[in-house]
This record gives C-alpha cells, structure tokens and sequence, in this order.
C-alpha cells in the first residue's frame, strides 16, 4: 500500500491482501516483486531485463522505477491524486439509508446466502447497497475493519488514521475466549461530551440488525472510516 503521509489516504495498491504475502524485494534485474509465505511470487512490475537501478518513493506522491540512464520504466502513477477525504454528510446519508432499510430484518448477502444474519453479512450488505460493491471477502468480525479499509481504499480511510468514527465507520471488535471470530459494526452517529465519546452503532449477529450505544474503550481495536 502506499498512504499520503499528510492524511493517511491510500493513493495505490497491490491487490495482494489475503495472499499470505512475507516481502516485498527490489530486485537486482530490476524488478520489484511481492512474495507469500511460500517464497512464490504473487506481484511484480515487470520490469526484469529493462535496466531498473532505483526504486525512489518521490515527494510528489509517485513511486518510480529508474534505470542507470535515469529513465522511469515504472511508475505507480500517484503524484496527480488529490487528497481524499471521507465526506461525513454523506457517511451519514449512507448509512442512515442502510439501517431505515435493514434495521429488524434479516441481513443477506447479494453475492451468496452464506451467513444470514451475522455481523459480517451486515457490512457486506451495506457495501453492495451503497458503494456499488459486488463480490466480498471481508474475514471474520475481528478483520472485516482491516479488510475494508485495505480493499476500498477510495472509500474508506486506512486503520492507521488517528481520527476519530464518524457515521458509517466500520469497526472490528477483537476476539475473545467465548468468541473466536470477534465482531464488528457499523457506526450510526457519534457524539463527544468532553472526554467521552458515545456510539449510535448498527449490528447483527444472527438475527436481526439492532441499535445500541457503546462507549468507546480499547476494545475497539481496528477502524475503517
């Protein structure tokens, strides 16, 4: 992944999440390659045999490939992204649609039937509704945050940004000894009094999605926003 430093917006990937990937190496043919666990290859620039010498992360936000001559043979292309940053209005349309839609109903999938009901089909869900996604792999409720926010880029802020949930959020609770999967949720509002931050969430495990407030504490381990 490559993240603007300013904001933490993700600006280019792989498309390797899921793939078991170990290391990333510059190669001395001048290919950059991401390998698994298995030392197999799961990416590459092909750019083996066409002269590559450097690898150079620019402060223009592009990350290129430079042969001896300093020619770019490769280029993520990046430096003429603008910044993005989430629209809270319009989080907040989005999921106030979602949950005047689903809320007491059972939540299924577009793209299969498996899980109806679990907090992971909710998000599901609530991508293929309203930001047009079609098949999903989003793991278990403890990962689905990490999931998102590394597979919609565009749409989602990464795990490391500091800022607080705002509506729409999606947030991963982490596992524990009852619950191996964890669980995760989608952020309905947010309100701070000082100090203390309360959650409006939406959620479903099982059954039908339900609203409830929570107040934040260390639990909520992974961010997606």
């Amino acid at each position: 992944m490559l993240y603007r430093q300013s904001n933490g917006q993700a600006l280019w990937n792989t498309a390797t999440y899921g793939r078991n990937v170990k290391q990333t190496i510059f190669q001395t043919d001048g290919n950059l390659v991401i390998y698994n666990t298995s030392n197999q290859p799961v990416w590459a620039s092909n750019t083996d045999r066409r002269g590559g010498t450097q690898l150079i992360v620019q402060d223009d936000g592009n990350v290129v490939i430079y042969s001896s001559q300093n020619r770019p043979i490769w280029a993520t292309n990046t430096n003429g992204i603008p910044c993005n940053v989430p629209s809270q209005r319009d989080s907040q349309r989005k999921v106030n649609a979602f949950a005047n839609d689903w809320l007491t109903k059972r939540v299924w999938r577009k793209d299969n039937r498996n899980l109806d009901g679990e907090c992971v089909t909710l998000i599901a869900r609530y991508l293929q509704d309203h930001y047009g996604k079609g098949a999903l792999w989003i793991g278990d409720g403890r990962n689905t945050a990490g999931s998102v926010g590394s597979q919609f880029p565009n749409e989602f802020l990464p795990l490391s940004d500091p800022r607080l949930p705002i509506p729409g959020s999606i947030m991963s609770f982490s596992a524990t000894s009852s619950n191996p999967f964890g669980h995760v949720v989608l952020v309905r509002s947010v309100q701070q009094n000082g100090n203390n931050l309360t959650l409006t969430i939406l959620e479903s495990n099982f059954a039908y999605p339900t609203q409830q407030d929570v107040q934040r504490s260390s639990s909520f381990k992974m961010m997606a926003m």
